[in-house]
């Protein structure tokens, strides 16, 4: 027996070798496990910064250009959000820029280190950190940079910047995720096609009916067409009022009501009706592809993106992201079956990265390769349809790659990347793995493509002109991305433009065959194909014959829903795009028409409402330099075309041996003709300089902005710039959270010692004052937590002390601990008992959900009996020094959805070994457990949460846990009947609960078993059709549960060995003791109802519970009344 078990300790062990560690809090107190999130560092970063007086740039080496800019453009939008909202913000603001998305994923900010059971008096403190990464899109920089400013701000106005004000503010004031969130994404955003097409497809399928019912991304993207349809309707000016009202009076509906007019109710109904009247109005009917769709039933919630088809057509593959994990699928178009090619990431709750995985086919139609990021590093995978292999190689040399296609031959691929904190267009030989830089300036570079047999290159950008140059200003960015062509044969540094719309946005430029481009454009609203077709004609001839070129662009679909994406095969003549319908995203696959019909319906009523928002949109975005005033003002031209709704136009294309002549206007009064602002005629001309300050001439048919081809000076001197000194970042420490609690629990989970006697009473510690404090760093790498718990007779006190450093991968904590608890024993004495303990924690990351845990630690149990007489006092001072060590493995994949509600899955299973010296020869404690727990949506935030849990004891000391109760019960019983099984060497006791329905010991043993099912409804959120004022009622939820369990000694429950098949009769020196044999069932079982709610910020649950012990319903019932968070 003794050789099997040190064989079975021996495999336990190097399971956990391989898989996993844990740290303190296992089974010390019922069911409070510690579980949590991770961050895996795989970078270091040597932190310097710019200070701009009212707020510093934190940036690390080498990433000055990303800094300066993220500094430069932080002064004007904190002005402009300042402003708007007519709030100063009362301290220092602290931006931290990263260079990509996967290294800013690598921050420890806003990681919480523990998992609060009690939520009562925890304060956190309201921080002014704007963390922003760059995705290769200055204008996705500048909006990051938006929403962090206004989510400091909206959150110091309503909560307040001092303590006093925070802790006030968080207990009266509550704030729903359409307000809070949906402003602060409106200030980032304002109002545009992509945030419309989401919502123009929720409203019609009728899923935003009550915008108190909104979750998640939902209740976001509804509250910032709220606050649109507050600025439309009633003007910007109405918005401090609203946000000064809510904090002052601590409710959002007399905010609304006094600033308004009206009531949160008639609000919600006026702002549903102008959405669905709009869109009912434009769109009575869908239009969307005649195709079907390739996936007849794609999954929700997620995102089908990058969608490639092979050259042949047999094949497609696409990407899937649900959460965060992303997948790669191959598609068989013809055996309609799916093969899944790679996984990456994992479900959880944070920004969703969609810019990989990239996909291309390559031109043989064999293989086709993706490109990944792992581990910080960029690599090429290429995927063989022959032979299902797929094989990596490393690309080195870039921050990140946006998007990259083949050439013809299949030898290059021109691609979209990011180096020195800018995106440019290169062209890369992965024979050589070399790469030839075509674009080298600041503005962004995307979506290349090659076209006319890899003779040139067509991409996006937001460039000012047609000029390559090397650097570029900031400044001279457009608001919008126009299609470019590059000679790539001829290495020109004049492009071809393509499109010149202010205010409109063209993307994805691909080849259409022949002298075709086929290109994205939200010019209407929707996003749509356009095609354009490039003519040329002599300008004039002096030498040599100088030619000017033509470009024809027209829509070709007229979709009621936006094109998300579009890939096109030339050669195959097929096209494939994704959109968005029903909540669902679609894609679509079919053969391009030989004569496409270029469309270009009436644009209603819409197009106006479309480009006012666009409008007030673009007044938010002030700009500081006097160049852009123009670009502002262009808008106001787009309105008026699109006030006045051209006429159906069916116009059948060419072949393409003929060209299209230019129309001869000359004939015409210009005032009556209507302009096509897709039809451009570029021709040289003198360079072209905007005044310093100028208005726009009211210009309604005059021709196109001619193109700039003369290098164009900006001065740069250094009058105009300050000189930034780069400092060094140090470590400080600021406040992170602060709570004051009234609390049952203890401090620092641990064993505690086993009181021992025939009738054993487990002592919960009573009511006291928790006290606590915590300090982080910036980055939060660094953290100190300190608490003292106060007992009420200031007896039986605890305190801690916690340093944790999370800057590197292998995570580190130190705690020290004390604390001090009184045990009554069975000879009628008292014990105090002293407890010191350090433990020294470290924790390996695998990912954000998983990770290992190791401690080791040194315990020191003193116990003194208090003095009642002669005995007692002669009675010495036991100590019991006792190291220990644990091991586990945590995943947490849990989504948090509101407070004790969560989606998925957590567990943990562990180890923990104790160690004697003083006790029995060879005295070890082994304890195994595992804690698993799945939290299943039903409807919206109803949920049905399931706990299975177990732990066995093993070695020559034993722990004994007693079923029954519920954690943190105020007035707990002990049941006395069940006898404790004298044979078994229990050194330390514990709780197995929650075990509703019995008092404390309906079973002990050194093992034990436990299933919990609740049925958790809050049923007022649920219900009313309104924000909740009262937190009381916010918080309310009404629980059905179950709960199943055992705890036995003996190898199984029922086994002849478990004590509860025994009673012993006997009396404390009686030399006869008779021990009575009786079969019960091991298991009992409860079940009943509860509440839970949020009283004075503390969790209270209140419970209902009927047990059934060998069949026999007990009653009456038993109530209990307990503090804490989940089981």
């Amino acid at each position: 027996m003794a050789s099997r078990l040190r064989l079975f300790i021996l495999l336990f062990y190097s399971i956990f070798l391989l898989d996993g560690f844990t740290a303190h809090s296992q089974f010390y107190s019922g069911s409070y496990m510690q579980f949590g999130k991770n961050r895996v560092q795989y970078d270091h970063f040597d932190w310097v910064y710019y200070n701009y007086g009212a707020y510093k740039v934190y940036f690390y080496t080498g990433e000055e250009k990303l800094a300066k800019y993220a500094g430069e453009r932080t002064k004007n939008i904190l002005n402009d959000v300042s402003n708007f909202m007519d709030y100063t913000p009362d301290g220092e603001f602290q931006v931290i820029v990263y260079d990509k998305e996967s290294e800013y994923k690598q921050s420890n900010i806003g990681l919480t280190a523990s998992e609060q059971y009690n939520t009562g008096g925890v304060i956190p403190m309201v921080g002014r950190k704007v963390v922003v990464y760059f995705e290769g899109d200055h204008r996705k920089l500048d909006e990051q940079i938006r929403l962090g400013v206004a989510r400091v701000l909206f959150r110091e106005m309503m909560y307040g910047g001092s303590v006093g004000n925070i802790i006030r503010s968080s207990a009266t004031l509550n704030i729903p995720a359409w307000f809070e969130q949906g402003f602060e994404n409106y200030m980032a955003y304002g109002w545009n096609t992509r945030l419309d097409n989401i919502l123009r497809d929720k409203m019609l399928m009728g899923r935003y009916k009550n915008i108190s019912h909104l979750a998640g991304t939902d209740a976001t993207n509804a509250g910032i067409s709220l606050w649109n349809y507050i600025v439309q309707t009633y003007g910007e000016s109405v918005i401090p009022n609203i946000l000064y009202l809510t904090h002052s009076t601590h409710s959002i509906e007399t905010a609304f009501n006094f600033v308004l007019g009206t009531n949160l109710k008639t609000l919600m109904s006026d702002w549903h009706s102008y959405y669905l009247t709009e869109y009912r109005k434009d769109y009575p009917e869908d239009n969307l592809p005649d195709k079907k769709a390739i996936i007849k039933k794609p999954k929700t919630p997620c995102i089908y993106y990058n969608l490639k088809p092979s050259p042949d057509g047999r094949y497609v593959v696409y990407c899937t992201n649900q959460l965060g994990k992303a997948k790669v699928w191959l598609y068989d178009m013809q055996t309609k079956k799916r093969r899944k090619i790679i996984k990456q990431g994992e479900k959880i709750d944070r920004v969703t990265d969609i810019s990989y995985p990239l996909i291309a086919w390559h031109p043989s139609g064999e293989l086709f390769s993706l490109i990944m990021e792992k581990q910080g590093y960029i690599d090429l995978y290429t995927y063989t349809l022959a032979d299902h292999k797929l094989q990596s190689r490393r690309i080195v040399d870039f921050q990140k790659i946006l998007d990259y296609a083949y050439s013809d031959d299949g030898t290059k691929f021109v691609m979209s990347a990011v180096q020195n904190g800018q995106s440019d267009i290169f062209v890369f030989t992965a024979a050589s793995n070399a790469f030839e830089k075509i674009t080298n300036d600041v503005y962004d570079d995307l979506n290349p493509r090659f076209i006319e047999h890899s003779t040139k290159i067509v991409f996006s950008s937001n460039r000012p002109d047609d000029t390559l140059r090397s650097g570029g200003d900031y400044k001279n960015m457009q608001m919008n991305n126009d299609i470019y062509i590059y000679n790539y044969e001829a290495h020109s540094r004049i492009l071809r433009r393509i499109t010149d719309a202010p205010g409109v946005d063209e993307s994805d430029p691909a080849p259409f065959g022949g002298n075709y481009i086929s290109y994205l454009s939200n010019a209407s609203g929707i996003t749509n194909r356009y095609l354009a077709y490039t003519d040329s004609a002599i300008s004039f001839i002096d030498t040599s014959a100088h030619y000017r070129y033509i470009v024809h662009s027209y829509p070709v679909t007229a979709y009621t829903r936006s094109i998300l994406e579009q890939n096109i095969s030339p050669s195959l003549k097929n096209y494939a795009e994704i959109i968005l319908y029903k909540g669902k995203y679609r894609m679509y696959m079919d053969t391009l028409a030989a004569e496409p019909t270029a469309y270009l319906p009436e644009q209603p009523r819409y197009s106006y409402f479309m480009s006012q928002c666009n409008a007030e949109q673009r007044k938010k975005r002030r700009y500081d330099s006097v160049e852009r005033i123009m670009k502002k003002d262009s808008l106001l031209i787009i309105k008026s075309i699109q006030q006045a709704p051209p006429p159906v136009i069916k116009l059948v294309l060419p072949p393409d041996t003929a060209r299209p002549k230019p129309k001869d206007t000359s004939h015409v009064n210009p005032g009556a003709v209507r302009v096509n602002i897709n039809d451009y005629t570029f021709e040289p001309s003198p360079v072209f300089r905007q005044p310093a300050i100028a208005p726009v001439p009211a210009v309604a048919a005059q021709p196109a902005p001619r193109q700039d081809t003369t290098p164009v000076k900006h001065a740069d001197s250094a009058a105009r710039k300050k000189v930034l000194d780069k400092q060094n970042y140090y470590v400080s420490f600021s406040p992170d959270f602060i709570t004051a609690q009234l609390d049952n629990s203890f401090l620092n989970q641990y064993y505690q010692l086993y009181n021992g006697g025939a009738g054993p009473i487990f002592e919960n510690p009573g009511v006291g004052v928790f006290l606590q404090a915590g300090l982080s760093d910036l980055f939060e790498d660094y953290r100190i937590d300190g608490g003292a718990r106060l007992s009420t007779d200031f007896s039986n006190n605890e305190y801690y002390m916690s340093f944790s450093d999370y800057s590197h991968r292998l995570d580190k904590q130190l705690i020290l601990h004390r604390a001090a608890n009184t045990y009554a024993l069975d000879n009628g004495y008292t014990d105090k008992v002293y407890t010191y303990d350090g433990t020294g924690i470290v924790r390996w990351p695998f990912s954000e959900v998983a990770r290992i845990e190791a401690s080791a630690g040194l315990r020191e149990d003193k116990s003194i009996t208090l003095a009642q007489d002669i005995p007692s006092l002669e009675t010495p001072i036991g100590y019991a020094l006792t190291p220990n060590s644990e091991l586990a493995f945590v995943y947490d994949a849990t989504l948090p959805v509101e407070i004790n509600i969560q989606y998925g899955l957590r567990a943990k299973v562990f180890m923990q070994y104790y160690r004697n010296p003083g006790g029995f020869a060879n005295s070890n404690l082994y304890v195994f457990g595992f804690d698993a727990r799945y939290y299943q949506k039903i409807s919206r935030d109803l949920i049905w949460a399931n706990r299975f849990s177990g732990s066995t004891t093993q070695g020559q000391e034993q722990l004994i846990y007693f079923l029954g109760g519920v954690d943190n019960w105020f007035i707990p019983n002990f049941d006395n009947s069940i006898n404790v099984d004298p044979n078994q060497r229990y050194v330390y006791q514990t709780l197995a609960t929650p075990m509703r329905g019995f008092s404390q010991n309906i079973r002990n043993g050194n093992n034990f078993v436990l299933y919990n099912s609740e049925l958790r409804w809050p049923i007022f959120h649920y219900l009313v059709n309104r924000p909740i004022k009262s937190d009381l009622l916010n918080s309310f939820q009404v629980l059905a549960f179950t709960d199943i369990g055992t705890a036995w000694t003996g190898l199984t429950p029922y086994s002849n060995e478990n004590s509860i098949n025994q009673t012993i009769v006997g009396a404390p020196g009686n030399p006869i003791t008779v021990i009575l044999s009786q079969k019960q069932d091991p298991f009992v079982e409860g079940l009943g109802w509860g509440v839970r709610t949020r009283v004075l910020g503390y969790f209270v649950r209140v419970d209902e519970a009927w047990g059934i012990n060998n069949g026999n319903f007990r009653v009456p019932p038993v109530w209990y009344i307990s503090l804490g968070l989940d089981f």
